[in-house]
């Protein structure tokens, strides 16, 4: 039986919303339209088959993901989505719309239920499928570690802040192809990486950029791609150095 889900045109006006760029509207138009998503607003499903849907490399997914997560539009915990605020528009007063959501809640893995539902309905809501015995009581438990709930995680102190946006801008001011500047920042703010990190990065950032001085940009990776496996260029054998004839004979071939 097919399912609808009905997007308010006032979605696209929506300030978070404007504010992401084109891969990012895809992914949460898929998150929230899917043919996995229920009236719950909890889902399981697999990163791989958004990335076959969606063309998008998996790597991406997995850092716009986490990027919803710390805004608190949603989470994705062992290998379900979990929608914030999704009963905010629902008909919740539906008898039928309680037993629904109380059916998918019950089915739930008991670590999902244990970790994320008190954060994603509130006790209000839950209250009334408790009194109703719709849910089972002992499934809503509080979560003693608040602080590494992505949804109630705070935001770092400003000079942490600082001094990640100051190390980002020299980089990217650094590195040869200026593309997709906001995935960029978030998968690298998402590493959670030291100053030591940084500097093994800018390394290896000129490392790479010594290997394509004479490549067309199209050629060179974009920065999303690159830092996945910047790690591969902290160490690399500039071939300028060594003779090559001489190589071709060690290696039994050419170089």
């Amino acid at each position: 039986m097919a399912k609808h889900r009905y997007i308010n045109t006032h979605f696209w006006k929506d300030n978070y919303i404007i504010n992401l760029d084109p891969t990012e509207n895809l992914c949460i138009c898929i998150f929230l339209t899917n043919p996995q998503t229920n009236i719950a607003g909890i889902y399981e499903i697999n990163l791989k088959e958004i990335a076959n849907d969606t063309g998008i490399i998996k790597e991406i997914i997995d850092t716009i993901l986490k990027r919803f997560e710390r805004d608190s539009k949603l989470k994705y915990f062992g290998g379900y989505i979990i929608i914030k605020n999704h009963l905010k528009h629902q008909d919740f007063k539906s008898p039928k719309l309680q037993s629904g959501i109380a059916e998918i809640i019950n089915s739930l893995p008991e670590e999902v239920n244990r970790v994320c539902i008190p954060y994603i309905y509130g006790m209000d809501t839950l209250s009334h499928l408790i009194l109703s015995n719709s849910i089972k009581s002992n499934l809503i438990k509080s979560n003693p570690n608040r602080s590494e709930d992505g949804f109630l995680e705070e935001r770092s102190k400003e000079n942490s802040k600082q001094y990640f946006d100051e190390y980002f801008e020299k980089w990217w001011k650094f590195y040869p192809r200026k593309e997709g500047k906001n995935q960029a920042r978030e998968f690298m703010r998402n590493e959670n990486m030291s100053e030591e990190d940084f500097k093994k990065l800018f390394q290896a950032t000129r490392n790479y950029n010594e290997t394509v001085t004479d490549r067309e940009i199209k050629f060179i990776k974009a920065p999303i791609n690159f830092l996945p496996v910047w790690k591969d260029f902290l160490r690399i054998i500039d071939l300028r150095f060594f003779d090559l004839p001489a190589l071709a004979v060690l290696f039994g071939g050419r170089v």
